[in-house]
């Protein structure tokens, strides 16, 4: 009976080690703003999240460069907005 208590008891303090885990963990609270074409005009900057690696986004000897970054700045120029790039360096990704 002992041992039947000692396994009930083992996986109660897990139990609750991973529901204090779960709910205490802090969350990341987003400000998003869904916001459509004419008010990014309006605004006059395009605010854009891209990865650093060898195709999409890239720095060569001080000069930015990839395939997702022409196009970005062509969509820019195109539509006279201002170009912010917001560069994700995860290398996991």
């Amino acid at each position: 009976m002992s041992k039947k208590l000692k396994y009930i008891s083992i996986f109660l303090l897990i139990l609750l080690m991973f529901l204090l885990l779960v709910f205490l963990r802090k969350k990341e609270k987003t400000t998003e703003k869904n916001i459509d074409f004419q008010e990014i005009k309006v605004k006059g900057e395009l605010i854009v999240g891209i990865s650093s690696n060898s195709t999409d986004y890239f720095v060569y000897r001080g000069n930015p460069m990839g395939f997702q970054f022409e196009i970005l700045t062509q969509f820019a120029e195109r539509h006279n907005l201002k170009l912010k790039l917001m560069v994700e360096n995860d290398l996991e990704t």
